[in-house]
């Protein structure tokens, strides 16, 4: 049965960071120190534990989360004895799992030359594991590509005991395999989450960071927050840029953020990114509701259904088309469907205004009261509808001054 550590886990441990100094509030808790990774303490046990125990491990986690770090970390022995790693007779294998399987294959290979003369890969495991055990790092791990799963299976055969996998995938790539346990059910075995961080949790690494990148006041601390929320790498550059000015508006303004949170949202698999804008635009995504659960298990979205950090307004803003598009009777913008976030009268004006571009009142009063337009009519009524439609509008991010009021006449829209 798979062992998860699930959000559950994430919210009452107790956090433990890397301090430059290696000023420790709790020296009992030196063994759990990562540089430069916020795991937490029982997310961090469990995974020595696994790995000492010989156990298959799949790292699940989102884009620029230390992943990388971590797998590096995982092949120095000075890292894995801070760590309490059993390194004795044991050798740890990085491999990149995004290179083509020859060049896995031919890197395997050199390394392994290290410890045996024989011919091959297989040889050589063969050879090694009479007296070693050998674990496998695999970054960047994707569960589709099917010559890599086929030639880890015919390692696998080599050695139950001798040989551990550790796979670290990107979470789109994990959870759009999973349903398919049968093709490779040794990545389901040990499954742990590694999340991005919560509030508190990124105050307090800010704190410890700071004594790396240069102190920052808590007003700058709850400001970068309210923009990274918990992402490890957004913080660190904010950190990072702090040095250079102690404006925050212009470390938010510069190239080099823009930059970074581009590469931060191009890690995301395009069906994340349907979902995050989907939240974003209208706090609800009905599409992908499995994408939705996990994007809440890793902290990147709260219960809330909102996003956590103000980052993907700039991606949207950055990127997006202010203008709403009409298809139908329907209201889109950035490709999301935004219809039934107004009333079926607030709709069928809006989309009236943008296909003809303005209306007078009495256009205005058919649409909302159609043959009793004449009895109905109310100025006051209109206006209130316009000023729902402008506020609402505001709530999506769009621009709510596109609606023009024309004194005595109508409204008009414009679309630039």
């Amino acid at each position: 049965m798979a062992n998860t550590i699930g959000k559950s886990a994430f919210h009452n441990s107790e956090i433990t960071w890397y301090n430059p100094d290696n000023k420790l509030t709790n020296p009992d808790m030196g063994k759990y120190i990562i540089e430069d990774i916020p795991l937490k303490k029982e997310i961090l046990e469990m995974f020595i534990k696994l790995l000492n125990l010989g156990e298959d491990i799949t790292l699940v986690s989102l884009p620029r989360n230390f992943r990388t770090i971590l797998s590096s970390k995982l092949q120095d022995e000075s890292e894995r004895s801070k760590l309490s790693i059993n390194s004795e007779n044991k050798l740890f294998v990085v491999i990149d799992a995004s290179l083509d399987l020859e060049m896995i294959i031919n890197m395997m290979n050199e390394f392994l030359s290290n410890f045996s003369s024989k011919e091959g890969v297989s040889n050589k495991l063969r050879d090694i594991t009479q007296t070693k055990k050998v674990t496998f790092v695999f970054d960047n791990f994707n569960f589709k590509n099917a010559q890599l799963l086929s030639f880890i299976q015919s390692l696998r055969t080599i050695s139950l005991k001798s040989i551990q996998f550790i796979f670290m995938p990107i979470a789109s790539e994990f959870y759009s395999s999973k349903s398919d346990t049968s093709r490779f059910g040794l990545a389901f075995r040990n499954i742990i989450q590694l999340p991005y961080m919560g509030k508190n949790e990124a105050l307090e690494w800010i704190d410890t960071a700071s004594l790396q990148y240069g102190k920052v006041t808590s007003k700058v601390k709850e400001l970068i927050w309210e923009f990274c929320g918990g992402v490890p790498s957004l913080i660190k550059h904010f950190l990072r840029l702090s040095q250079r000015t102690s404006n925050f508006n212009e470390v938010l303004k510069s190239e080099e953020t823009q930059q970074r949170v581009e590469h931060f949202w191009n890690n995301f698999s395009a069906e994340e990114q349907n979902v995050i804008k989907q939240l974003t635009i209208t706090n609800e995504s009905k599409s992908s509701p499995e994408v939705l659960n996990y994007l809440k298990d890793l902290n990147l979205v709260g219960n809330d259904n909102k996003v956590i950090g103000k980052w993907i307004n700039y991606v949207i803003e950055a990127k997006g088309d202010k203008k709403i598009e009409v298809k139908g009777e329907k209201l889109f913008w950035e490709s999301i469907d935004i219809t039934d976030k107004f009333t079926p009268n607030e709709q069928k004006v809006l989309v009236n205004l943008i296909a003809k571009l303005q209306l007078t009142r009495d256009e205005v009063s058919k649409l909302i009261w159609g043959e009793h337009a004449n009895a109905s009519y109310s100025d006051y009524a209109i206006d209130q509808l316009v000023s729902r439609l402008r506020k609402k509008m505001t709530n999506l991010g769009l621009d709510a001054k596109s609606i023009k009021t024309i004194k005595k006449i109508g409204f008009k829209f414009y679309s630039d």
